[in-house]
């Protein structure tokens, strides 16, 4: 059926925007295949177009980075799949079923030894408890998983599904490839599956204190309401630690001298 696309067509860095009754139809070219899509407005279109365009500059950009002998390997390994997976596909499916050299471990068990190797080499209690709490959680979710298992769409979809943002976000990306980085060095996985992951641009704005006129306000409403969490706050506020911290604290961790 042909399209009824009006004369005209608006070119924007690479790509084409047609009018097409009320709407208007975008597309860049991609892999030898047009890609289109409908939008209500042209600043919309041109959006998507710049958008896309970059993304595939940058895809272009890591293609030439790629070493003679990379390209070779990834060029024969398409030929070998014949179109029946991705190559990433493929890498995960061989990263599940290869057996590493330094042997297997679940992550419950490279958690422990990852852990004690933080105490041993001094590291400050606060980096400890960080370890415990945003790493202990992926351990909740994959802890009897052997850490060899783990792919990278595994971790994606970790970090997706925890629904934080900014600094928190990017915190657990820090902590979770640093685990991984660990299990590399123990040869226990070929590759780290959180090395792609994109750690959030940092908000520099400077974040806002409460006045003590609000912290004194703050307590005088819990203590009216919630009086047993009372002591739990006061922690957090006068020692300055997150929630998270406070709530992995023990008294061993506390110097009453």
């Amino acid at each position: 059926m042909k399209q009824n696309y009006e004369k005209k067509p608006k070119y924007v860095d690479g790509g084409i925007i047609r009018k097409r009754g009320e709407k208007r139809v975008a597309g860049v070219n991609y892999q030898g295949k047009r890609q289109r899509k409908s939008f209500n407005t042209i600043k919309e279109a041109e959006q998507w177009i710049i958008e896309k365009r970059s993304l595939i500059r940058k895809q272009g950009e890591s293609a030439l980075r790629l070493t003679e002998r990379q390209s070779r390997d990834a060029v024969d390994a398409l030929k070998k799949l014949k179109g029946t997976a991705t190559l990433c596909a493929a890498v995960d499916f061989w990263a599940q079923h290869n057996k590493p050299v330094g042997g297997t471990k679940n992550i419950d068990e490279l958690l422990t030894e990852y852990v004690n190797e933080k105490i041993k080499a001094n590291r400050r209690p606060h980096t400890i408890i960080e370890v415990k709490t945003r790493v202990g959680r992926f351990a909740r979710s994959y802890g009897h998983q052997g850490v060899h298992e783990i792919t990278a769409n595994d971790v994606k979809q970790w970090v997706d599904n925890l629904e934080v943002q900014g600094v928190t976000r990017g915190n657990y990306i820090r902590a979770i490839r640093g685990f991984f980085k660990f299990a590399e060095r123990k040869n226990l996985i070929q590759y780290n599956p959180a090395d792609g992951l994109t750690k959030p641009s940092r908000d520099e704005r400077l974040p806002e204190f409460m006045s003590a006129k609000d912290v004194k306000h703050f307590f005088q409403e819990i203590e009216a309401s919630q009086p047993e969490v009372a002591a739990f706050f006061a922690v957090c506020f006068f020692a300055g630690l997150r929630t998270s911290e406070a709530q992995q604290l023990k008294w061993k961790d506390i110097d009453f001298k």
